[in-house]
């Protein structure tokens, strides 16, 4: 409990370790998350307790983007391409996808 003020807060340091804080200092309170990582991915909960008010209780779900590891393109022709595909002659077809890993 912060003195003086009569509010606590609590956050669990085995999952987020020194990486979050909750700001109770400004006005809404904010749980700041520095480094996000894939791990931090989840639902999180806020709960409010309040002397003659029952308690409130609100979730949200955090999702965190995962830049692939890799991206290539592939011809139907030649297979993996590096820089250059063709060359083509006039009226041919071909297909190129675009494939992202990890």
């Amino acid at each position: 409990m912060r003195p003086g003020t009569g509010r606590s807060h609590w956050i669990d340091d085995s999952v987020l370790g020194s990486r979050a804080s909750l700001d109770v200092n400004v006005i809404p309170a904010e749980l700041k998350i520095i480094d996000i990582r894939e791990s931090d991915a989840g639902l999180y909960k806020c709960r409010v307790d309040f002397r003659r008010q029952p308690t409130k209780t609100t979730r949200v779900s955090l999702s965190v983007i995962v830049p692939p590891k890799k991206v290539f393109v592939v011809s139907n022709n030649d297979g993996p391409v590096s820089t250059v595909i063709g060359p083509f002659s006039v009226g041919a077809t071909t297909s190129l996808t675009c494939i992202a890993q990890g």
